[in-house]
């Protein structure tokens, strides 16, 4: 009975890992940046009206993808497989 237990507790704890995610919306340097993982993604897309701007991504192996000097008015868009290891998300206004 208790392996049982055991058993089902792990496959649950699996299937919350691989069906949850990581992102979030921010208001920061005068613009809209949503940034996060999910879906086996780590990604960064940052929208600013009125200036230059981009984002990035590098995932836990080292993978990177640039959307740089993006119009104002547009939104930039970067993303790359995610990892077990740190994933990172990054956006910048002014050219680049």
């Amino acid at each position: 009975m208790k392996q049982k237990f055991i058993a089902i507790a792990l496959m649950s704890i699996l299937a919350v890992g691989t069906v949850t995610g990581l992102a979030k919306t921010v208001q920061v340097g005068g613009g809209t940046w949503n940034y996060g993982t999910g879906s086996g993604r780590v990604y960064s897309e940052y929208y600013h009206a009125s200036e230059i701007h981009g984002s990035s991504v590098v995932n836990g192996n080292g993978v990177k993808d640039t959307d740089y000097n993006r119009a104002k008015g547009q939104w930039s868009d970067a993303s790359t497989s995610s990892t077990w290891k740190v994933d990172n998300s990054y956006y910048h206004v002014g050219k680049k």
